[in-house]
């Protein structure tokens, strides 16, 4: 398997990323949503991720959405939409927006599509 690509992002408190030097556990499990639909999924999972980051204390897990690249005016307004949509300030926390080139990181990983 490939490495994790580095890339850059902002966490919903707005605390910036480079990754995945900044992964802050020993084990780190990445879940990245393409498109929104995808969310549904991850969603469904993640209480299973919480329960295991509580039980093993090296587990770190992370929801890295993924976007393509757009101005500050547009990321500006989707980052605000899913820190409304966030209540817990933990969940904000390890929820990094990406806004890049969407094709060239999915080769980068070889995701077929």
């Amino acid at each position: 398997m490939p490495a994790f690509p580095k890339v850059s992002g902002s966490n919903l408190e707005g605390r910036k990323f480079n990754l995945p030097g900044d992964f802050e556990g020993e084990l780190n499990l990445a879940v990245v949503p393409f498109q929104r639909w995808h969310q549904d999924l991850v969603d469904g999972w993640v209480p299973y991720l919480k329960l295991l980051a509580e039980k093993v204390p090296a587990f770190r897990f992370y929801e890295i959405p993924t976007l393509a690249r757009m101005n500050t005016l547009y990321r500006w307004g989707i980052d605000s939409g899913m820190r409304a949509g966030i209540p817990d300030p933990r969940t904000r926390a390890i929820t990094i927006t990406l806004y890049l080139d969407k094709e060239a990181y999915r080769r980068a990983r070889e995701i077929p599509d």
